[in-house]
């Protein structure tokens, strides 16, 4: 039987080893890819070398963030996309641990703004304000902004004062949102631009 004729502007798939290099999209993914999966694997040995206690949290919120964003990705991306669409949040996430665990381990606390010692600081006041053991933080009492100090007190109650949990669900909500943007543009531009 003999193949279907291609009109004159149609490329051609490559197949093989060629494929790779014929496929900017594959290309990238592939080296994100790999990127992240050294800057992760740098990061859990930082981990181990700095604080074992640290691989609770990572351990229980990798695999709901992974099955969150398999989730995702199954209700979000047209079917005929979804291939490469996992494999962009594979590679995203992997990035994003890979450098949440690498910068939480080699950088100061204070390196990039003083913003995380604070959220930190009173999500653990707040959480001992509703044990009983603290007074209320004043954050708490002159603004309403005060989602992510909750946010961390929940995740303290659950871990412990661990200022890792809350980076971990950072990168998993990050990637998350580079789909929802994909989303969106295929929704507003179509599947093309998206």
């Amino acid at each position: 039987m003999m193949p279907a004729a291609r009109s004159a502007g149609e490329r051609v798939p490559r197949r093989g080893k060629g494929a790779l290099l014929s496929d900017p999209k594959v290309l990238v993914t592939q080296v994100a890819t790999g990127i992240g999966v050294l800057l992760t694997l740098a990061g859990l040995f930082q981990l181990v070398l700095h604080d074992l206690a640290d691989l609770i949290p990572l351990v229980a919120i990798a695999p709901l963030g992974a099955w969150g964003l398999w989730w995702l990705v199954g209700r979000l991306s047209a079917p005929e996309d979804r291939s490469l669409v996992m494999k962009v949040m594979v590679a995203g996430v992997l990035l994003r641990v890979g450098l949440t665990l690498v910068i939480h381990y080699t950088l100061p606390v204070w390196f990039f703004a003083p913003d995380q010692v604070t959220y930190e600081e009173v999500g653990l006041q707040t959480l001992h304000y509703h044990q009983g053991t603290d007074g209320i933080p004043w954050q708490l009492q002159n603004t309403l902004e005060v989602g992510y100090f909750y946010w961390n007190a929940f995740l303290y109650l659950i871990f412990g004062f661990a200022p890792l949990a809350p980076k971990l669900v950072n990168a998993f909500v990050g990637t998350a949102s580079a789909l929802f943007c994909y989303r969106l543009a295929g929704e507003l531009a179509g599947r093309g631009p998206a």
